[in-house]
């Protein structure tokens, strides 16, 4: 039997003065971290998981070990060194005075240009100070318990907090136990630790008959990444709330994975957008604000793409906005099977992935124009939220209403037309002329695109020339080219003005102004 339960109240001491620091409600977990907590539950031996526990993630064995782990994500720029050894190290030191039964081994995943090792002794003192170590512990210290309640929880500041525990506690003989124990792991390549997660995953859940491997993958990925992220929703420090068991996560994935339950588009949804984020913050050179700006967005968009379980109607709309079928394919969807929808939906990746792009880069610069610190993410937080933008009054495709949009049209976020455009529009055309409520506002990239202004009973695309959105009735779209807003691997640290190009009474690449 773990001794798990016999020390919560340890645990919970440990945990209440983490929960008091400042932290902004809004601040979820990125990608990277979720990928680690999932790694970690298909380990053998473990008997929970608890994420934004202690740190960022603590997995309990049933040896009565448990794991405090950091993940660290520095793309372009060194960790602090001293800041995450006395983070590990005031963790693993409240551990130790509390004569805790459970035995702590601080880790620390990392992705990080620069390789990085665990911390001499020597480090660990300079860290710390010698002159702190030097005071050796405080033998007037008999209710440790009461006294990290009453002098280090009720801080606001970890560097406050860490440093009124080491003055107290920190010893040369701790370090050395902790330097004994600490562990860190490079990962050079996220892509490739992903990967490495969806083929474990695969191989506890099988790919089903009728369904391709990489589709299958996306699923499993979407599945678990969903079960981690529901830990986000929840603003409690209650353990039993917090912890995801082993046991749980497998009878979830095993349930969903159900040769007998339909495979989820949802998930798989779920999947496409994990890949799209991780790409994007893997190659771009965002700033730390603007990756902190992306990520909400990402954990938004997951919830938000949840919501396409068991509805047909959302799944045809988003299908009527990124496919580039015509409108005899599309309708065909609804009186699909199951699986058969998967493999449509999936054809449809590439369409997805780059509206996706899209709807994150003007909702990042939108964020950009409104949220001038992340301090004030808080005030402005519905502007990450993908579902803030979408209008739906509209039925037949995802409508977006943009606020900076100053003629108020319904948008609609198409993917880049291969090939011929007339051909491609063409398509688009014969799809959406039927539509009720016809977008106004086509956001569609394409270099062979005629701009300005057409009409919906169009057969051969004779574009109105030096036409504007304010000439537009029922009958005509007008084409935004979507120059101006770049999602290519150097484009997003750009910070473009949509209402200044994408927004405007003409596009500027026509010589229209705002």
């Amino acid at each position: 039997m773990s001794k798990l339960q016999s020390e919560l109240t340890k645990l919970a001491v440990m945990s209440d003065g983490d929960k008091n620091r400042d932290a902004s409600s809004t601040v979820r977990g990125f990608l990277f971290q979720d990928y680690v907590a999932i790694n970690c539950l298909l380990q053998d031996g473990v008997e929970c998981v608890c994420i934004e526990y202690l740190e960022d993630i603590a997995v309990f064995f049933t040896d009565d070990k448990y794991d405090i782990i950091q993940v660290k994500h520095y793309p372009k720029s060194n960790p602090d060194l001293k800041e995450i050894s006395t983070d590990l190290y005031y963790q693993y030191l409240r551990n130790q005075i509390l004569n805790c039964s459970l035995e702590a081994q601080p880790k620390l995943y990392v992705h990080s240009k620069k390789t990085i090792v665990k911390p001499t002794l020597d480090e660990m003192k300079s860290y710390i100070g010698q002159d702190i170590l030097d005071l050796g512990v405080d033998s007037s210290i008999s209710n440790v318990e009461q006294w990290l309640k009453n002098n280090v929880n009720t801080e606001k500041k970890k560097d406050i907090q860490k440093e009124k525990l080491f003055k107290a506690f920190a010893t040369e003989d701790s370090l050395k136990g902790f330097i004994a124990k600490c562990e860190v792991e490079n990962l050079k390549i996220i892509n490739s630790y992903k990967t490495m997660l969806m083929d474990q995953l695969s191989a506890k859940y099988p790919t089903p008959n009728g369904i391709h491997e990489q589709d299958w993958k996306a699923i499993l990925l979407g599945l678990a990444v969903l079960r981690i992220q529901q830990r986000y929703l929840i603003y409690d420090s209650d353990f039993k709330k917090l912890k995801i068991e082993k046991s749980e996560f497998d009878l979830y994935m095993k349930e969903a994975t159900n040769s007998n339950v339909e495979p989820s588009i949802a998930v798989y949804l779920v999947g496409v957008a994990c890949e799209t984020y991780e790409e994007i913050v893997a190659n771009s050179d965002l700033t730390d604000e603007q990756e902190e700006f992306l990520r909400l967005i990402f954990n938004n968009t997951i919830s938000w793409l949840n919501d396409f379980e068991s509805d047909n109607d959302n799944q045809y709309r988003l299908l009527n906005t990124i496919s580039r079928d015509d409108a005899e394919v599309i309708e065909q969807y609804k009186d699909k099977n199951a699986n058969d929808k998967l493999i449509y939906m999936a054809g449809c990746k590439n369409g997805l992935h780059y509206f996706l792009k899209y709807l994150w880069k003007i909702m990042l610069n939108i964020c950009q124009d409104f949220v001038v610190s992340k301090e004030d993410i808080d005030s402005h937080e519905e502007l990450f939220k993908p579902s803030f933008y979408v209008n739906n009054d509209v039925h037949e495709y995802i409508c977006f209403k943009f606020p900076e949009d100053k003629y108020e049209y319904r948008s609609i976020i198409l993917p880049p037309s291969p090939g011929e455009f007339e051909l491609a529009l063409g398509r688009v055309i014969a799809r959406l002329i039927n539509l009720q409520d016809k977008p106004d506002r086509w956001l569609f990239k394409n270099s062979d695109l005629k701009l300005g202004e057409n009409l919906y009973d169009y057969s051969t695309a004779n574009p109105v020339e030096k036409s504007t959105v304010i000439d537009m009735n029922d009958s005509y779209f007008y084409i935004e080219c979507m120059k101006c807003i770049s999602i290519d691997k150097n484009g997003w640290r750009e910070h473009e003005k949509c209402a200044s190009c994408i927004f405007v009474e003409r596009c500027v690449m026509e010589g229209g102004k705002v």
